[in-house]
């Protein structure tokens, strides 16, 4: 029996098969999209719609990760670290020139 959330996620992609699962993930991130909007539009940080498919998404990356070689788990995580980090130094650049703007021109 699986146990665990990984073991789980890469018995259903097994099951299903990649290019079954492709498709889901596909379904999947549209829903996410359409929460979002409704979100955004509603003028709302997030609803309960938006964390279900925000799960559902969640489940299909995990079987696509659980069945990814250990050396290219690494590379996602490098991936990942990169582009946060990325987006860390342009609110810190974004934060910079704020500071660095005179006063008088950021109250016109």
């Amino acid at each position: 029996m699986t146990s665990t959330p990984t073991e789980k996620a890469k018995r259903i992609i097994e099951h299903y098969g990649v290019s079954h699962q492709l498709v889901k993930l596909c379904e999947e991130c549209a829903e996410l999209t359409q929460q979002a909007v409704k979100c955004y539009d509603a003028g709302i940080e997030y609803s309960y719609s938006l964390v279900e498919e925000m799960a559902d998404v969640k489940v299909m990356l995990m079987q696509f990760e659980s069945i990814m070689l250990p050396e290219d788990r690494e590379i996602l995580e490098f991936i990942i670290a990169k582009k946060l980090n990325r987006q860390i130094g342009r609110i810190e650049n974004e934060n910079r020139r704020f500071e660095e703007t005179p006063r008088e021109s950021r109250e016109n």
